[in-house]
């Protein structure tokens, strides 16, 4: 997997389309350069972005708010030791 459109990414995330939105605006999930693209083109989102709203999904259900659920899925996508393997993540070595 190497990009999806918003619906995949909406699906894998658990999230609904208004929290991608939120998260796209407040500048936490980044598509692909949409420099060219006018409105109404559908964006296309890296694997790293799809891991990360995995992530923040996940984090926000457990009670974090969305800026904190950011800062800690960048820590943990940029952390040594950690893999993140498919959209899950394991701590290797632990």
């Amino acid at each position: 997997m190497t990009a999806a459109n918003s619906k995949a990414l909406q699906e894998r995330a658990g999230i609904t389309p208004r929290q991608m939105d939120h998260w796209y605006r407040a500048g936490y999930l980044e598509p692909f350069d949409r420099s060219n693209l006018g409105s109404g083109t559908p964006m296309v989102w890296p694997e790293r972005t799809l891991k990360k709203a995995v992530l923040m999904g996940r984090l926000t259900r457990a009670g974090f708010i969305p800026k904190r659920a950011h800062e800690l899925a960048d820590l943990t996508l940029n952390a040594e030791g950690v893999e993140v393997v498919g959209l899950n993540y394991t701590a290797r070595g632990i």
